[in-house]
């Protein structure tokens, strides 16, 4: 598929683009979808799952510390709550 052809008295090593046979354009429109359009498509395609996936994790990442504050402001109330409560019991005890 691959034909040597002169322009302007020079060597190239090309496709022929420049003939309209229908074997070329097939070969041409072929050369463009495969090997052009497809991986980059492919590439666009990956790189959008791993944004998503990013900002998914990222917002799983809020998500986790708004509940772990939340937690652990329930922890300091239950602490001073189980503190002040096993204080006075001590004092009963006495």
């Amino acid at each position: 598929m691959l034909k040597l052809f002169t322009i302007r008295a020079q060597v190239s090593c090309s496709w022929d683009y420049l003939t309209r046979s229908a074997a070329n354009l097939a070969f041409n429109y072929c050369l463009l979808g495969f090997e052009f359009v497809l991986p980059v498509s492919v590439i666009v395609l990956c790189y959008t799952g791993i944004l998503v996936s990013v900002r998914r994790q990222g917002d799983e990442l809020k998500d986790f510390q708004t509940r772990a504050a939340l937690a652990h402001d329930q922890m300091t109330i239950d602490g001073t709550t189980w503190k002040t409560f096993r204080t006075s019991c001590n004092d009963y005890d006495s």
